[in-house]
């Protein structure tokens, strides 16, 4: 990840590359899980999870249900957007409103994909499931949601231990969300860790063209006032 250091905060970019394999690697994980038959993996994953004790387990089954709702997701993005029009952050703006329409695009991919959910022959159930599986977008939108969040607060920061708590908070978040979809037999394994790749892929996709967006805005305002007679 680069880190370009300027007066007023810190510009988090990420090389290409790294999201092209990121989408490479997704893309092979859905060849994977593709069609009506269950993975080995999966099902081993889902049984251990399942067999937790049930008092923290069913803690961790109630934060990840709200931080991976869509619902949540998007009021909190749309929350952080109407904040940064009216701070005037206009790079954090860019950066919020990319991720909610990368956010929304990617509702696509569960019909694209099709891959089935688990089923109570497989797994216990906490509530019927519809639609399909892969990615899950609870996943999808934790990683979003806590992944923004920690660029925003990350690039007005020097503290390297401030950063490393946020990429903590931010794995565990994530992690506590897959948890809860697989405990709750929502989700597969593979299900979750799809969704992880796609949200990973939306924030570092937005902080780029956030930051691109606000470059080229900026090189153009300053080349009008040069040009601007005195």
């Amino acid at each position: 990840m680069r880190q370009e250091t300027t007066s007023a905060e810190t510009r988090f970019t990420s090389p290409w590359w790294v999201i092209a394999i990121l989408a490479l690697s997704f893309t092979g994980l859905a060849l994977w899980t593709a069609g009506g038959n269950t993975l080995t993996l999966d099902l081993q994953v889902s049984e251990s999870f399942q067999g937790f004790d049930q008092s923290w387990a069913r803690f961790l089954g109630w934060i990840g249900d709200h931080l991976g709702g869509t619902k949540t997701g998007l009021s909190c993005l749309a929350i952080g957007f109407i904040a940064a029009i009216v701070l005037r952050s206009e790079r954090d703006a860019w950066f919020l409103g990319v991720a909610a329409v990368l956010r929304l695009l990617a509702t696509n991919l569960k019909a694209i994909f099709d891959s089935p959910r688990p089923s109570l022959a497989q797994v216990e159930q906490s509530s019927v499931f519809d639609s399909t599986g892969f990615p899950s977008g609870h996943a999808t939108t934790a990683t979003l949601v806590l992944g923004t969040l920690a660029f925003m607060v990350a690039r007005r920061t020097l503290s390297r231990w401030v950063r490393v708590l946020l990429l903590a908070l931010w794995v565990i978040g994530v992690a506590a969300t897959g948890f809860a979809r697989i405990w709750h037999g929502a989700h597969w394994f593979t299900d979750t860790l799809g969704g992880a790749t796609v949200g990973l892929v939306i924030v570092l996709v937005s902080a780029n063209l956030s930051a691109t967006i606000t470059d080229v805005r900026s090189s153009a305002q300053r080349r009008r006032r040069t040009r601007t007679p005195t």
